[in-house]
């Protein structure tokens, strides 16, 4: 079992398959999980995919109040040590912020990078939630009843009423979080902006669902959601998934698959992106707005 060292904690990966990889960065519940039901389909598909657990998800270190700011540095430090020349980066909610922030201050060699539900911006409503979420794993912790929360907040309810597998899968990935991490977490998110990212060198997929109430759309109503983000980094590109709430990798896999697959496979085809350039400050203006982390 592959291991690697940052900041004073291990850092668990592995990479399955065989071909091309896609490098993967789950999001703020499920972390590496998020990818179990997509990944034979892509797998099956012709890619290899290395998956690797952030700090604060088992089996890495458990180090209380780590946020996707740190996961950034996880990931630059996994794909290093896989010794990879090339791939794709995968990321799905929270872990968007990761896989930006890890681009923007390594200037890797990631050939592109989806941003699957990628959390943009947390705007008032979203605010409401992310406030809930925070309160009930202070409370109750990582319970079956908080996961069946988080549950009916990313599933629409004809999916989990087609796959009620779901329920005792997401409650017991949910039950191994670290608490002080998610907590922090979502202290940070309404710190973070993703609206403000200009520096992006390789293209970049959004992939969202038209009825994703959480890292919504966005309209006229209610702005700041995924579809900004095709106007401000260069090379963006949309697919929307009709009749969908937010976690398609779970809800519709092999789509999905399908989806990453056609994108993942017209990077590789694209000459090699610009030699790695020195790291720059989280602070400057072209990339990720996030609050500063002793204000957490």
């Amino acid at each position: 079992m592959p291991w690697t060292e940052v900041d004073g904690c291990r850092i668990w990966w592995r990479l399955d398959g065989e071909g091309p990889t896609l490098v993967e960065v789950g999001g703020l519940a499920t972390g590496p999980r998020n990818f179990d039901f997509v990944n034979p389909f892509l797998m099956s598909a012709g890619w290899s995919v290395l998956t690797f657990a952030p700090r604060g998800f088992a089996p890495s270190s458990s180090f209380p109040g780590q946020t996707p700011v740190e996961w950034a540095d996880d990931l630059a430090a996994v794909v290093r040590a896989s010794g990879l020349s090339q791939y794709v980066v995968v990321s799905t909610g929270t872990g968007s912020i990761a896989a930006l922030l890890s681009e923007f201050r390594y200037r890797g060699k990631a050939a592109g990078i989806v941003l699957d539900a990628p959390f943009v911006h947390c705007d008032s409503v979203l605010a409401l939630r992310v406030g809930l979420w925070k309160e009930l794993a202070s409370r109750i912790g990582t319970s079956p009843p908080f996961a069946d929360h988080l549950l009916l907040e990313a599933l629409d309810g004809a999916t989990i009423s087609m796959h009620p597998e779901l329920v005792p899968w997401l409650r017991k990935v949910v039950g191994s979080l670290d608490v002080a991490s998610y907590v922090r977490a979502c202290r940070l998110l309404p710190t973070v902006d993703l609206r403000t990212v200009r520096d992006v060198s390789v293209p970049c997929l959004i992939v969202g669902a038209k009825g994703d109430e959480l890292t919504h759309r966005g309209d006229a109503a209610r702005p700041g959601g995924y579809i900004s983000l095709t106007s401000t980094i260069p090379h963006a590109q949309l697919h929307a998934f009709p009749g969908l709430a937010h976690a398609s990798l779970i809800a519709r896999p092999k789509e999905a698959a399908d989806v990453i697959s056609s994108f993942a496979r017209r990077c590789l085809d694209r000459p090699p992106p610009r030699a790695t350039a020195k790291a720059r400050p989280t602070s400057d203006h072209h990339g990720p707005v996030i609050h500063p982390k002793e204000h957490l």
